[in-house]
């Protein structure tokens, strides 16, 4: 009896399509004054979940000045698009000023029905411009 559970088990295991994931990051970030970076984009997933974003940004000033920092959010996400964004603080003491940086990002979530964990990842280069306010 428990070999027909176990055997059923890892079929249906077998047959569930795995959670998807599409993550976008918006080429454009901003430098706030007191000299964080505010990061954002879209995710969406093929099922309802909640999913954990986080991501380190780096931006190289001059040559021994860089600013980098890491972040972390969490969102509920689904198959409608759902807006994220988050706040990054300098690690290296460093602040984020307007002009270029790259970000590395990636986001995994828990599918419930299949049991089983999903990530994408994302490198991209960021315009950080100046805050409006």
């Amino acid at each position: 009896m428990m070999l027909l559970l176990a055997l059923g088990t890892a079929l249906n295991a077998a047959l569930v399509t795995p959670l998807m994931i599409d993550l976008s990051v918006n080429a454009r970030a901003t430098a706030e004054r007191g000299g964080t970076a505010v990061v954002g984009g879209i995710v969406t997933c093929s099922a309802e979940t909640l999913v954990s974003i986080e991501g380190e940004v780096a931006e190289t000033l001059n040559r021994s000045a860089v600013a980098v920092g890491t972040f972390a959010t969490e969102v509920l996400c689904g198959p409608t698009a759902t807006r994220w964004t988050a706040t990054v603080t300098s690690d290296s003491g460093v602040p984020f000023k307007p002009g270029f940086a790259s970000a590395d990002v990636s986001v995994v979530g828990f599918d419930p029905e299949s049991g089983i964990f999903s990530g994408v990842q994302s490198l991209v280069f960021l315009h950080l411009t100046r805050s409006t306010q």
